[in-house]
């Protein structure tokens, strides 16, 4: 397996997913954040979203802040000629994916499907629509 060239974006894309985690798993703001650093709120937004671009520096100051190495912003980064920037997630210790299990685990098996199929659904659009907004969904229940 060789590796690929990633692509600035890709990087720049990943790096800022992984801040916003960071952020939100320890309950700040953008705001708050900004502050620890001494930029506006508006900057990590850009950096979250890839819209800007960081320097090692300011890497180094959000690894500070955050209270994680600065190796944590490229960890499970991979790549190869099939997969140009594979992301290996962690999707099981985010906070939103617990809460869905707990929810999901109290439901009859009625609602579990419908919810499966709904969740279907969607991904289907969004990813037919690539587009980051979510694409309109109605719901129509089964009058029975």
């Amino acid at each position: 397996m060789t590796d690929a060239i990633l692509v600035g974006f890709d990087v720049d894309y990943y790096i800022g997913k992984r801040l916003k985690r960071r952020r939100k798993q320890l309950d700040l703001t953008q705001k708050a954040l900004a502050i620890k650093i001494g930029v506006q709120h508006q900057q990590i937004q850009k950096y979250e979203c890839a819209g800007h671009r960081m320097t090692v520096r300011r890497l180094l100051e959000l690894s500070r802040a955050l209270e994680v190495k600065i190796g944590y912003f490229l960890e499970g980064l991979v790549s190869d000629e099939e997969y140009p920037a594979k992301v290996v997630d962690d999707i099981m210790h985010q906070r939103e994916t617990r809460m869905l299990v707990e929810a999901y685990s109290k439901m009859n098996p009625r609602s579990k499907r419908f919810l499966l199929e709904f969740m279907q659904e969607i991904t289907s659009k969004e990813v037919a629509s690539n587009d980051e907004h979510p694409p309109e969904i109605h719901l129509l229940r089964k009058a029975g």
